[in-house]
């Protein structure tokens, strides 16, 4: 009852979709445009599948009717519902799988020539092509079987045939994507075979259109990037199908496969797979060839492509290590490679397939397969430099990530054993080396005189630190290979026994001078990041390596006796930066606890490097102390400093000592003196520089007083910079208005003066008292204070008694001709004692007659322009304490030496090297700051007059543009006290004679006449520039 039931259900179901389907189908079969087609469709997907496939010949009727036909108008259709039929159906009789297959492929091909495909639209062709893959693909494993048991496989192979001509003409995408994908389930459709002996026979039709299918997939891997992506992945995918299926291990006749856990032994095998065996050894080199070119696509710019190719590798590498013996490699390789790969997708799966590899080395047969990749890493090893040097960026990139996944490949169980092989060891290293071969000739060698400052440090990020000018690769154009190469360094140093290598490349830099640099270079990043037994006892012995003087202490400056030239030169300074920046990576690699047990050896001399007047060696201090401030826990590098300042005075006391020997303490010295620090680190300055004045008293130790005043000029400028931080800054300068209300009245007052000046032939004096001057020279001999002021003075600091202490000793050296250092520590401590009148005063009396002694024609241009320096910051702290001795013993000098010095710098051409010269310096230096010592000093207009003319000289347009500005701008600070009288000078440069007149009778008439002094014609551009803006 319940059968017969089911079966009237059934009944009922079958009319019902027949009764939708009927309509639809008369409806396409006389007409079949878009509506009845659509009509069709919709009737298809109301309808059951079970259903469906009973009236499945139903459908096709008009299908087929029309498909005969070539009528394109309606093909389109045709095909259309045609797919929809197949997406819901399966195929179970050959007959009907035939109909359709044939009158599809007829729609590719001419009648008269079917090698030819037809002229169809692409769209028409795509849709057919889309029809014949799910023709296939839900064909029965019944109908499939007969389709490949055909003689030759005829139908198989015409339709391969007509695919391929597809790929290679057509230019349209997708369209070539279904082609490659139509030939991919006809070369693996079969295999839903389960009975080998059928699958074998099926391969033995197949295997003589493989050659055709992997010739096809190696011109499209081999296609330019312009090619879509999509046709790429498609190939590739068609080379491991077909590569897995056809060509697999499982027809390979041999003892056992060492790259698997199972074995297959050659018993019992019939004749049918003994020849696919045959075959399969015969066309080992083509397979291998179509792997190569399958490989390139590695550096595809596309990651899906990339990403195709590890899924091809890694079904190869399961399938086919047999039958692919010689590509095992290659295969291998291109896992390792994609491991690295910037593209996440690519990354993860790449390394899910060495993990496989990683189980192969602990299983069975993980001997041959070791031995067979370490023949392969000492291959890599050998051709890589090469290949580094000869390649662009990507294959650079390439064979950098090949080095890595070996290393990663071999892990912590293997590349131990590996690098034991002294063979492989001296070779990797010697590839690394000339990997990291370092550019020199960038290096600048000039010095820089400014003192280093810890507290305006740069931070050091990981950019940064990477792009130093002492790591440029010569190979490279990128930073980021110098970060690949690190990271297979710290590979080596945590998988490998770091100690052995360690000790391996400390031979090496003893032994291979030539390339100390790199191997610098590797030490630090092979032992940068390891937590062994030894590694203490390792860095211990690097530090002492690096730290022995003839190592350490490398010449970088060319001199005259030297035999270092510039490229030597250069070198060192690389080598320097590299030892130092060495310091910081090992000590920081270690605990805390040890690293303060390392401290004591190594910051003292990374102070020196911090000091240095080389900015890349500067630079590299800097960056080191950065890391061991931050490596150690301190808050800072000055916080470094402060808490190890004991055992640090006690280096900067034995090496003052013998300072001849270490003039590298003075820039340790500068560098500790400039801290923003406390009374107590000021007070061990203070003793270290006390011992330096003890020593500098010592009749035998004169050699050393050139190092001895530079330790003074070094504190004496710190306690000045101390000073201004500490105390607000205070003007000096005092600006004053001009009595008169307007610029008539300065000139009556003028010409009124001129006029007593020229009747009475007064003195200079008169002047003086005329304005009622009382220079405080003449009580130089100044009465002290009752007892009372005397007890309530507070005490001086112990710095500023120092300060006091060091010029009263450098006094003694101000004589000598050619030493301008003297000159710039008095100047320093002129600065530092200015508020300290009672102290400031004698002490100018002190200097002063030892000072005028380099105001002559025969000083040093150089000690000449301190001696000015001198002179300028004595006026703006004495001020009218030297005015008169300063107007006869020095302003005539000074007037003179820059008038004569102005012929030797008119017409001199630009770029010249007297730019660089010291009389060019001095030049400049005396007109910026002439004017601000005029004003000090109060001149009067017949000193000023002096003055002016010798400054006119350089209002000439053949002089330097830096001088004309300068000169210029003298005048204008002049005028802003000054105007009447600049104006009065400038109109005297600027004109011939004139007279101006007043309409009132009783203002006198003023003359301006012309000084013959100056060619009007050079200095009159320079004049009106002057005077445009002081137009009345």
């Amino acid at each position: 009852m319940d059968k017969l039931t089911g079966t009237m259900f059934e009944k009922a179901h079958f009319q019902k979709a027949f009764g939708t389907l009927k309509p639809a189908c008369d409806a396409f079969i006389t007409e079949p445009n878009d509506v009845n087609s659509k009509l069709l469709k919709n009737a298809m997907a109301m309808v059951p599948e079970y259903a469906l496939t009973q009236l499945q010949p139903y459908v096709l009727i008009p299908l087929e009717i029309h498909l005969k036909t070539n009528k394109l108008n309606c093909t389109v259709n045709v095909l259309d519902v045609l797919t929809t039929l197949l997406k819901k159906t399966s195929i179970s009789l050959w007959p009907t799988f035939m109909r359709i297959y044939k009158m599809l492929v007829e729609k590719l091909t001419h009648e008269k020539n079917p090698d030819i495909a037809v002229n169809l639209s692409e769209d028409i062709k795509l849709s057919i092509i889309i029809a014949l893959n799910l023709l296939i693909e839900k064909a029965d494993i019944v109908v499939l079987n007969e389709m490949y048991n055909e003689v030759d496989c005829k139908h198989v192979g015409y339709l391969i045939y007509i695919c391929t001509i597809i790929i290679k003409k057509e230019k349209m995408n997708i369209l070539r994507v279904e082609a490659l994908k139509c030939i991919s389930m006809l070369s693996s459709n079969w295999n839903k075979n389960i009975e080998s002996n059928i699958r074998l026979k099926i391969i033995q039709r197949l295997i003589k259109f493989v050659p055709g299918v992997l010739s096809v997939c190696s011109i499209i891997v081999n296609a330019t990037d312009i090619q879509h992506h999509s046709i790429t992945v498609a190939a590739i995918n068609l080379w491991s199908t077909i590569t897995s299926l056809i060509i697999c291990d499982e027809y390979v006749i041999e003892d056992c496969n060492p790259y698997l856990e199972k074995s297959i032994c050659n018993d019992n095998e019939n004749d049918d797979k003994q020849k696919l065996n045959d075959w399969i050894q015969e066309n080992h080199t083509n397979f291998n060839l179509v792997a190569t070119h399958m490989n390139k696509t590695r550096e595809h710019q596309h990651w899906r492509v990339r990403l195709q190719l590890v899924s091809s590798c890694d079904v190869l590498l399961s399938k086919c290590t047999s039958s692919m013996k010689s590509s095992v490699t290659s295969l291998i390789e291109t896992l390792i490679v994609l491991s690295d790969d910037e593209q996440p997708e690519v990354e993860k799966l790449a390394n899910e397939s060495v993990d496989k590899l990683h189980k192969i080395f602990d299983g069975q047969n993980k001997k041959s397969l070791l031995e067979l990749l370490e023949e392969s890493f000492y291959i890599l090893l050998s051709r890589i430099p090469r290949f580094i040097r000869t390649s662009n960026y990507i294959e650079q990139k390439t064979e950098l990530s090949l080095l890595s996944g070996y290393i990663k490949l071999f892990g912590k169980a293997h590349l131990s054993q590996v690098l034991n092989s002294y063979a492989h060891l001296d070779r990797l290293i010697t590839a690394l080396i000339q990997i990291l071969e370092l550019e020199y000739k960038t290096i600048t060698l000039l010095e820089e005189s400014s003192i280093r400052d810890l507290n305006s440090i740069q931070t050091f990020t990981a950019d940064v630190s990477k792009n130093v000018p002492w790591k440029q690769l010569i190979h490279f154009n990128d930073t980021s290979a110098l970060h690949k190469i690190e990271c297979i360094c710290k590979l080596i140093g945590l998988y490998g026994d770091s100690n052995f290598i360690g000790r391996y490349l400390m031979d090496l830099f003893e032994s291979r001078a030539m390339y100390r640099r790199e191997i610098t270079l590797l030490i630090n990043m092979v032992l940068s990041e390891n937590i062994g037994e030894y590694h203490y006892n390792l860095v211990r012995d690097v530090i002492d390596l690096y730290l022995e003087s003839d190592i350490w202490y490398l010449p970088t400056s060319i001199e005259n006796n030297s035999t270092t030239n510039i490229a030597d030169a250069q070198k060192n300074v690389i080598q320097i930066c590299l030892m130092t920046e060495g310091l910081s990576k090992l000590v920081s690699s270690l605990p805390v606890t040890q690293q303060n047990l390392c401290l004591i050896h190594c910051l003292y001399p990374i102070l020196e490097r911090v000091g240095s007047e080389h900015g890349p060696i500067s630079l590299a201090g800097q960056s080191a102390i950065t890391l061991l401030a931050h490596s150690g826990g301190y808050r800072d590098p000055i916080d470094l400093v402060i808490k190890n300042s004991d055992y640090l005075s006690h280096h900067f006391t034995n090496k003052l000592w013998s300072i001849s020997k270490h003039p590298e303490v003075l820039n340790a010295l500068k560098v500790v003196m400039n801290l923003n620090s406390g009374d107590d680190l000021l007070q061990s300055f203070h003793t270290m520089v006390t011992e330096v004045l003890v020593q500098s008293c010592d009749v035998h130790r004169t050699e050393n007083m050139h190092s001895f005043m530079k330790v003074f000029h070094i504190f004496i400028m710190c306690v000045r910079k101390r000073e201004q931080k500490c105390s607000p800054v205070s003007d000096h300068t005092e600006k004053s208005k001009s009595s008169s209300n307007c610029v008539i009245e300065n000139i009556l007052q003028y010409h009124k003066m001129k006029t007593i000046d020229l009747e009475n032939d007064f003195e200079d004096e008169c002047w003086e008292n005329k304005f009622s001057y009382t220079p405080c020279e003449n009580n130089e001999n100044v009465t002290e204070d009752d007892e009372d002021d005397e007890d309530n003075k507070k005490p001086l600091p112990p710095y500023i008694e120092m300060v006091l202490s060091i010029m009263k000793r450098v006094l003694h050296y101000l004589p000598s001709k050619h030493n301008s250092l003297p000159l710039q520590i008095l100047n320093e401590g002129l600065n530092v004692i200015s508020s300290y009148e009672d102290q400031l005063l004698p002490m100018v009396h002190k200097i002063w007659s030892p000072l005028c002694t380099k105001f002559n024609s025969n000083t040093d241009d150089i000690v000449f322009r301190e001696a000015f320096n001198v002179l300028t910051t004595m006026a703006s702290t004495a001020k009218d304490f030297i005015r008169s001795r300063s107007l006869k013993q020095v302003l005539p000098t000074i007037t003179e030496r820059l008038a004569s010095s102005a012929k030797q710098s008119k017409k001199v051409a630009k770029g010249s090297v007297y730019f660089t010269s010291h009389k060019y310096k001095m030049q400049y230096t005396i007109l910026s700051g002439l004017a601000d010592f005029v004003l000090n000093l109060n001149f009067f207009e017949k000193d000023m007059h002096d003055v002016s003319n010798s400054v006119a000289y350089y209002l000439d347009k053949d002089q330097p543009i830096e001088l004309q500005n300068k000169s210029k701008e003298f005048y204008k600070k002049l005028y802003e006290k000054h105007s009447d009288f600049v104006w009065i000078y400038l109109q005297s440069l600027y004109v011939d004679e004139y007279e101006y007149k007043s309409d009132n009778e009783r203002l006198p008439t003023i003359k301006v006449y012309s000084s013959s002094l100056f060619n009007k014609c050079n200095i009159s551009k320079n004049v009106s520039e002057l005077l445009e803006p002081l137009k009345i």
